[in-house]
């Protein structure tokens, strides 16, 4: 078995298959740094990515941002353009368009 194989628990293996399907998803997301800033904010699985994808693109947006810059991240290209990914998921394009501005303070004009 390949837990026995590895010495890793059957959750670690698990985990691992969920890190390695979220990576499937976009290329953006097919990064060792965006995975890590993708896991940083709670999203361990497709599952996970998509809930918070369809439920606040801007609050997952955000808080990518701000992990980002705590990380010293903010350069990966899920960062900078996460429109691209979010529209592979299905995000509806009006709330892509309000995510956009998602790390602008409100009184910002373009």
């Amino acid at each position: 078995m390949l837990t026995t194989q590895l010495k890793v628990s059957l959750a670690e293996v698990e985990r691992l298959r969920e890190l390695a399907l979220l990576a499937g998803l976009h290329p953006h997301l097919d990064r060792p740094g965006a995975l890590h800033l993708l896991h940083t904010v709670g999203v361990d699985s497709p599952a996970d990515l998509l809930e918070r994808a369809h439920r606040d693109p801007i609050e997952l947006v955000r808080s990518l941002r701000r992990a980002a810059a705590e990380a010293e991240l903010s350069a990966e290209p899920a960062v900078r353009t996460p429109w691209s990914w979010l529209s592979a998921l299905g995000v509806d394009p009006a709330r892509l368009r309000a995510a956009q501005g998602a790390d602008r303070p409100p009184n910002y004009i373009a």
